[in-house]
Parts: structure tokens; C-alpha cells; sequence
């Protein structure tokens, strides 16, 4: 019994230490990147479901040295943390693509934190560590897009 309890630690373990390199996939090969802010309201933060919506307050392509900026900070798993908001949001939306085909979309919430990564195969939830928040709002800041979501930002300065 005892040992049985060991594997299943050991397995959730690796486990968890993998779960974030398995969403690392080939974003290495990304030929134009698109980001969009939103205002969202979602439907948690309204007072009447009809209040809850989607609003696109800027979309535009990113210049390929900022796009590889945000590759970057995608690949460095001490940027993310296992933790999370309940509150479900969010509002930047920058979105990879390789020869016309989106290969990876990366969701972010400014007021939670929250992040979000798909890529067709993988389907993961974290949140950004303070550290890392402070890299994607300068980040957003060089995009020129911050000043779009500034009254959500709940980031550190």
C-alpha cells in the first residue's frame, strides 16, 4: 500500500512538472503574430447577463521583434504558475500563425492574472507570476496597446 502511495505521488509529480512543457510546442517557426485587446465583461462580473459581452477596443499585427519577445516569455515556464483566479476573463489575445495557419493562441486576463494557451492539441489554464507581469505589460506598452487596457491592469508596477 505504501509503495503504491509513493508511485501515485511520483506520477502526479511528473505529471505536473511536464504539464506546461507539453504546451511548449514548435512556436519557434512563427511568421506573423496578431494580438487584440478586448474590453470583456464576462458573464460573472454583470449584474444582468444581457451586461456580459465583448468589446474590440484594438487588433493589429505585431512587429516580428516583439513577436519573438513573446515567444520567448511563452517558453520560460518560471513566467507561470499553477495557481489561479476563479473569475473567468480575459481581454489580451495575441495569436500565432505559421504560414497562415494559427498555431498557437495565448489568452491573457490583465485583471486576474489568468492566463491561457491552446494549440490545438493542448488545452492549459495558469496565471502569470508578478515577475512576468511586469514583462508583458512592458511589452504591451512598446506594442502600444496598454494604454487601451490600463484601468484593468491589476499587475504590478
Amino acid at each position: 500500500m505504501k509503495l503504491i502511495s509513493i508511485f501515485s505521488l511520483l506520477v502526479v509529480i511528473l505529471y505536473q512538472s511536464t504539464v506546461f512543457s507539453q504546451t511548449k510546442l514548435n512556436i519557434e517557426s512563427v511568421d506573423s503574430t496578431i494580438i487584440e485587446v478586448y474590453r470583456h465583461t464576462s458573464k460573472e462580473m454583470a449584474t444582468k447577463e444581457e451586461d456580459a459581452g465583448w468589446v474590440l477596443l484594438s487588433k493589429k499585427l505585431v512587429d516580428p521583434k516583439w513577436s519573438s519577445k513573446i515567444v520567448k516569455f511563452l517558453q520560460d515556464p518560471s513566467n507561470f504558475s499553477e495557481d489561479r483566479a476563479l473569475l473567468t476573463h480575459d481581454n489580451v489575445q495575441i495569436y500565432f500563425y505559421d504560414q497562415g495557419e494559427l498555431i498557437l493562441a495565448f489568452h491573457l486576463s490583465t485583471l486576474t492574472l489568468n492566463m491561457f494557451i491552446e494549440d490545438g492539441k493542448v488545452h492549459n489554464t495558469w496565471s502569470i507570476t508578478a515577475k512576468a507581469a511586469k514583462k508583458i505589460k512592458k511589452i504591451l506598452k512598446k506594442i502600444q496597446v496598454l494604454d487601451f487596457i490600463q484601468e484593468d491592469f491589476q499587475f504590478p508596477s
